[in-house]
């Protein structure tokens, strides 16, 4: 499973949020687990209430890397 981070202003998981807009948040994505291994996700731009699930790449040498997402919208108001 991957590392859920919320969107919300101080609620950033592993200090991910880098760049607060109006009602959307940049979040970091984590880094590989080696500086050798270049990133393919350096962020993503979150509306308020999302939530981004990282999604990672084992690597046969042991290492791991971001290489996809899963956006998790808020829960619906009911009425």
């Amino acid at each position: 499973m991957g590392d859920l981070i919320a969107a919300k202003k101080g609620v950033t998981g592993m200090n991910n949020l880098v760049k607060e807009g109006k009602n959307t948040y940049i979040v970091q994505a984590p880094p590989p687990s080696s500086p050798d291994i270049v990133p393919s996700i350096y962020w993503i731009e979150l509306a308020e209430g999302f939530l981004v699930e990282w999604l990672w790449t084992y690597l046969p040498d042991g290492n791991r890397v971001v290489t996809d997402y899963k956006l998790i919208p808020p829960p619906r108001e009911r009425s």
